[in-house]
């Protein structure tokens, strides 16, 4: 809410990328053709004030010799200059900067939301990170790399043997002065011993030199980490040791005040370390000096100006692994009226400022120049120093290494023959020992290596990719696909993306394998059948070469080692092409599964070859014929796979496998690779592939529609009800099934409505409709009979001329968005949302829903919310046509206020929008306070300018509890929409029988009023069952004043706030035996929000309650309690 009488009193920095002076009429509140980036804050600060109007006055802090004067904190705890001393004091409300949040920080200003989540997801925090220069390839690197591979035993031993020696030699001296003094013939032990020593001594020598080969093989394979450091600790330790000296270029940065203040073990450590090795303070440009040297590391964060600085730098390092994202906030006073407002658009304009976000610090990495020094002792300019076999680094090493051995060598000749040690030395049990050290380090390779291994840091100067991403890291180039909201499903677009990674990946010196791996828990669903990304048209065209095929042809041609990094499911296309991989590895959690029956199509990629040749002829028809699925340990049996590594573990067990190939020698790879997939098997493959893509056009030509395949794309949103009828609950006869507490069913009163279903007859009459067509508007009497219960509670009562039955409301959605919208269009409504409506609003009519954020403690239908989304949506490849609005809420349970309804309906009416208003909660609102507040949109007719967009939808699923009996209501005052719902009435006509059960039903009013009233009293003691329950171990809910659900907030119990971990509860939910819907379909604000739908019988609900207790809090007992009667 917007502060009365207030003007928004701002301070603009001059701090790229926060804010831009150098571009022309500075500030600038929008980018323009000459000024792309006129600051980050300044265009979401802009977009604010232009969607708001609200009246601004703007002060200026320009950047000054040491910079902007962001604020320095005195001794005393208070700010005494600077931007932030203004915004303490109140003499402005805030920055246009954003500021990480410190608890120091949170004690003198107030903060508002993060302006980079989505949707309050923690997807684009400001990241913290060192800089640093990579290690230098000195002598001393390179004499110490041959001697990195042997583990520590190896030089325990030899040290022990060494400590032997030098006893026997003890020994072995006395005792051949013992016996010359005992011997009668000492010339003879004089010759004999000389002879026995000499020839031991070449053994020794020998010995020396046979060493230096396995220090070559050691050098030859041992990469060199760039890295100075691989975590916070290794920083601490290196400030500590003095090896680096810590640099920052802002006094009142978050590091600085965490440094200052924090109890943070990182920051505790590391003030220890800077006590005998001081932080340096340093300007931007003396910061990037002083790195450029070598001897110190600098601090910054992600939206500082200095980071573009070092990025342009080559042989700079950026380090941001395992180091906590910070949120960007706006700072303001303690107390400021404005935090309220801010937050709230803040939340409406997410997009645009996750779109802001990604502008910055994405897309415009790719355009920095990169900035590199030439060196002769680097024969690759701009890229890590990692030294590959037999380059210049490696022969220098070589050739010293050479050197040390054949001395070492020489000294015991040397030695003998100046008599200047005791022949003694070179004994029998010297030279034993000698073998036996020569054996353990053939004993002790690569494997028991304790190599210091660098972790993956995607490179600045790399431009991240729509959906692909690529890395170049030592001898490999990754390509990482990134579609994760569909399951990477490979576009077009993408396919442009993996082709010309893979061309830069074959033309690239320094690389030697080519990995390809996914994101997230899919490595891939395969080709993208949207309608939006598929052309079917163009995929059976000879004339057009669509992505995948030039991406197969890629593959057969790619002279680099392929390595197949498969981390969760892969299907269609992303596995046949394993087949041309050289080397595969899969998650547990991995299978690959075919298509091609369902889809109709056919094999492709080679697969008609290259899967019988690996799985055996049966098997591979088994996959490509039947569809069936080859599961992670099968293909390791059959040999699809190479290893099997454990799902928790495989991102750090391939990487570590990739690592390990790396130090192997690249020319005998790649010249084996040349043989193996030499030009016979390409020829041969171009072959196969381009017979298989023959098939598949003539195959594509009959294959089913866009719109058809668009279907096996979407997510399947039956898992609930599907898994809790696998094992459904019953307490005599399967105690142990899964409660389900997902599906929106009322149970409350089964038995009361089990009992009224059993007199239901059929009469002579009745079974006459059963054997004939009911015509337009169903059997006779019905839509009467649903007209006279609806118009009980109306003022302004439903016509029969205005209305139409449909089967449901899942129909009444399908039909009414077809009717209204074109493919593409939007649908905006309240969320989060009845999941389903996606579904059936998308499904056949291929109209896009959007959901319009709703306050989760006070959700109320906010018309600026819904034109910052019309804004959105409007004109991005659709149009919108129409609100959803249900009344009461599904699934939060609230109730919409007359005047809000109204206000909303004349917003859209403007606009030309239908509005569908869906009352089937309207019967089960809880007390009559609420449901005397309650206005049917039906009453409200006559008050507004367009009656005629309203559409108006009921059922008695809900309240009465019959979802088996499909019948609907739909009213509307617009003739022509009316006319064309009944042209679609045959395809969702109500069926005899239904219609017959619903007449029984509603004739009887005594029993509705009895089942209404027992229905609101035992679903409102469920609600607040559940509220007290899941409240006593810190789960949020929204407690409903109406309907079957409720939303709860388990965030608590997420490990972290992603979607990943929210599906694993929901697992882990199901597991122990109920069902909860997951907050992701519903749209809502963030991971870790369910909906629970408790109408279920009230000894279900308790049970389910105490599995959820006896998941999360193990030992605890159910704290809620009924207050109503009897509940069966």
């Amino acid at each position: 809410m917007l502060p009365p009488n207030s003007t928004f009193k701002v301070i603009v920095v001059d701090n790229f990328p926060d804010g831009n002076s150098n571009c022309s009429g500075f500030p600038r509140f929008s980018r323009s053709m000459q000024c792309q980036y006129p600051g980050w804050c300044l265009e979401i600060l802009g977009n604010i004030l232009q969607q708001t109007k609200i009246p601004f006055e703007l002060s200026f802090a320009m950047k000054g010799p040491k910079g902007v004067n962001w604020g320095t904190l005195a001794e005393n705890g208070t700010y005494i200059d600077g931007n932030q001393a203004d915004v303490e004091s109140g003499r402005v409300d805030t920055v246009c900067a954003f500021y990480q949040m410190t608890p120091n920080r949170f004690n003198h200003f107030d903060f508002t939301i993060p302006v980079t989540e989505i949707n309050f997801i923690n997807l684009s925090h400001i990241k913290p990170m060192f800089a640093v220069r990579e290690k230098p390839t000195d002598l001393f690197s390179l004499l110490e790399r041959p001697f990195e591979p042997y583990s520590a035993i190896v030089w325990i031993l030899f040290l022990i043997g060494f400590i032997l020696h030098v006893l026997l030699r003890y020994y072995l001296r006395h005792y051949h002065k013992l016996k010359s003094r005992k011997s009668e013939d000492d010339a003879h032990h004089s010759y004999a011993q000389v002879i026995n020593e000499l020839v031991f001594s070449v053994f020794y020598a020998g010995f020396v030199l046979n060493t230096y080969p396995a220090f070559i093989l050691s050098a030859l394979l041992t990469k060199s980490d760039p890295f100075p450091f691989q975590s916070q600790s290794d920083v601490i330790r290196l400030i500590s040791h003095g090896s680096y000296k810590l640099v920052v270029t802002s006094t009142s940065s978050w590091f600085v005040d965490n440094l200052k203040f924090s109890a943070d073990p990182f920051f505790v450590e590391l003030r220890e370390a800077l006590v005998k090795n001081p932080i340096v303070f340093a300007s931007a440009d003396e910061a990037v000096r002083l790195v450029q040297r070598g001897d110190h590391i600098l601090q910054m964060v992600e939206d500082s100006s200095v980071v573009e600085k070092m990025a342009a730098i080559c042989f700079v390092l950026l380090f941001s692994e395992g180091l906590p994202r910070k949120g960007a906030h706006f700072i303001l006073p303690k107390n400021s009226q404005w935090i309220p407002f801010l937050n709230e658009q803040i939340t409406l304009t997410n997009s645009f400022n996750e779109y802001t976000y990604r502008r910055y610090f994405e897309e415009r990495n790719k355009y920095i120049p990169r900035q590199c020094e030439p060196s002769w002792f680097s024969l690759a300019s701009g890229t890590s120093t990692n030294l590959d076999a037999l380059n210049l680094q490696s022969l220098l090493g070589i050739f010293i290494l050479g050197s040390f051995g054949l001395f070492i060598a020489a000294i015991p000749l040397f030695l003998y023959f100046s008599s200047l040690i005791s022949p003694s030395f070179f004994s029998l049990p010297l030279f034993l020992l000698s073998f036996v050290f020569a054996l353990l380090l053939a004993a002790f390779p690569l494997g028991s290596a304790e190599g210091k291994e660098g972790k993956t840091t995607w490179s600045v100067n790399n431009p991240f990719l729509m959906s692909v991403r690529t890395i170049i890291r030592g001898s490999t180039y990754w390509i990482k696909y990134e579609n994760a909201k569909k399951a990477n499903a490979l576009t077009e677009k993408m396919y442009d993306q993996i082709n010309s990674a893979l061309d830069e990946a074959n033309e690239h010196k320094d690389t030697t394998f080519t990995v390809l791996t996914g994101e997230g828990n899919y490595y891939s669903s395969g080709n993208d059948f949207s309608p939006a990304e598929w052309d079917t048209k163009k995929a059976a065209s000879k004339d057009v070469e669509i992505g995948f095929s030039r991406w197969v042809r890629r593959l057969i041609d790619h002279e680099k080692i392929l390595l197949g990094l498969v981390n969760g499911p892969a299907m269609g296309m992303s596995a046949t092409t394993l087949g041309l991989f050289d080397f595969v590895v899969c998650s547990d959690k991995a299978f690959f599964y075919l298509p091609f029956p369902i889809l109709g199509v056919g094999p492709e990629a080679g697969a008609s070859v290259t899967l019988p040749a690996a799985l055996g002829v049966s098997r591979a028809n088994g996959l490509m014929l039947f569809g069936e699925r080859l599961e992670a340990v099968d293909a390791l049996k059959c040999g699809f796979v190479g290893k099997v590594f454990p799902h928790d573990e495989f991102e750090a067990r391939s990487k570590e496998m990739v690592n390990g190939f790396e130090k192997l020698p690249r020319h005998s790879l790649l010249a084996s690779k040349s043989l193996i997939r030499g030009p016979v098997w390409r020829e041969k493959m171009r072959g196969i592939a381009e017979s298989e893509l023959d098939t598949l056009r003539k195959l594509f030509a009959k294959m089913l529609s866009t719109r058809g395949l668009s279907l096996l794309n979407l997510p399947d949103l039956s898992f609930n009800l599907t898994a809790a009828q696998s094992n459904p609950f019953h307490a005599q006869l399967n105690p142990t099934g899964i409660i389900n507490l997902g599906t929106a069913e009322n149970r409350v009163c089964q038995k009361e409505v089990s009992d009224k279903l059993e007199e239901f007859r059929l009469t002579p009459d009745g079974n006459r409709w059963l054997q004939r067509y009911a015509g337009i508007g169903g059997v006779k009497g019905t839509k009467e009979c649903f007209i006279a219960h609806f118009n009980e509670p109306l003022s302004s009562p439903i016509s029969s001329k205005h209305s139409i039955l449909l089967h449901s409301l899942t129909a009444a959605y399908d039909v009414i968005s077809h009717l209204v919208c074109d493919p593409n269009d939007f649908i905006l409504t309240p969320s989060p949302f009845y999941a389903r409506i996606r579904s059936d609003c998308g499904e056949r009519s291929e109209c896009r829903v959007k959901g319009v954020p709703l306050d989760m403690d006070n959700p109320r239908l906010d018309i600026a919310h819904f034109q910052n989304e019309f804004d959105r949506w409007n004109g991005d490849g659709g149009r919108i046509r129409a609100i959803i609005i249900m009344n009461p809420h599904n699934p939060l349970g609230n109730i919409y206020q007359k005047e809000e309804l109204i206000e909303l309906c004349e917003w859209a009416m403007k606009k030309d929008l239908f509005l569908i208003f869906d009352e089937i909660l309207s019967e089960i609102i809880y007390s009559e306070e609420e449901k005397k507040s309650f206005h049917s949109i039906l009453d409200l007719l006559d008050l507004l300018s367009k009656p005629e967009l309203i559409v108006w939808m009921s059922s008695l699923s809900k309240d009465i509890g019959i979802p088996g009996v499909r019948t609907s209501l739909i009213v509307t005052h617009s003739q022509s929409l009316l006319r064309s719902l009944i042209r679609l009435e045959a395809l969702a006509d109500v069926p005899a029988p239904d219609q017959l059960i619903v007449q029984h039903l509603l004739k009887d009013k005594d029993w509705l009023s009895s089942i209404f009233s027992t229905t609101r009293i035992r679903l409102s003691a469920h609600s607040q069952f559940i509220v007290s329950s899941l409240e006593s171990i810190d789960i949020q809910c929204v407690p409903p004043k109406a309907g079957i659900t409720l939303m709860a907030d388990f965030s608590k119990y997420l490990p972290s706030q992603s979607t990943e971990e929210e599906d694993a509860l929901h697992l882990r939910l199901v597991k122990a035996g109920v069902i909860l819907t997951k907050g992701g379909p519903t749209h809502a604000p963030s991971p870790g929000w369910y909906r629970i739908a408790f109408g279920v019988p009230k000894e279900e609900l308790e049970l389910g309650i105490t599995r959820i207790y006896e998941l999360l809090v193990p030992g605890r007992k159910v704290e809620g309690e009924f207050n109503s009667g009897p509940n069966r």
